[in-house]
């Protein structure tokens, strides 16, 4: 009989420690960036003057792991929809990661120094007004 007990307590902390693997790992993904995140970070990289420190909340690893709280980023229902970067000053490029921001009804650029041609992903994207 007490074989038999050893073996069951033996099987439900295997069944435990399967379950807290289980949610570490579920709770490590969840805390991670998201592909617009992502292409919000890939898009940060060729800012090559951002006088104002406008984006510098646009960080992975500051705690912030969601691009609707960064700086200048609007979402609806946890997608980005409105980007508006007015104003800043900026000094870059456009890259084709503005592409994975699907959701993306609104991008506001206006009165920064982005160079070079717009990347043909922005015209597929389909929500753009």
């Amino acid at each position: 009989m007490d074989g038999q007990w050893g073996f069951k307590r033996l099987k439900f902390r295997m069944m435990f420690m399967l379950v807290l693997s289980l949610f570490d790992q579920n709770m490590s993904v969840s805390s991670s960036l998201n592909g617009e995140g992502l292409a919000l970070l890939r898009l940060r990289e060729r800012v090559v003057s951002d006088p104002f420190g406008a984006l510098s909340n646009w960080k992975e690893n500051d705690g912030e792991i969601d691009p609707c709280s960064w700086f200048g980023v609007k979402c609806s229902h946890g997608k980005v929809v409105i980007l508006n970067l007015k104003d800043l000053c900026l000094v870059g490029s456009l890259g084709p990661e503005v592409g994975k921001l699907v959701y993306l009804k609104s991008i506001i650029l206006r009165n920064n120094s982005f160079s070079g041609s717009i990347p043909k992903e922005v015209g597929e994207l389909k929500e753009l007004e």
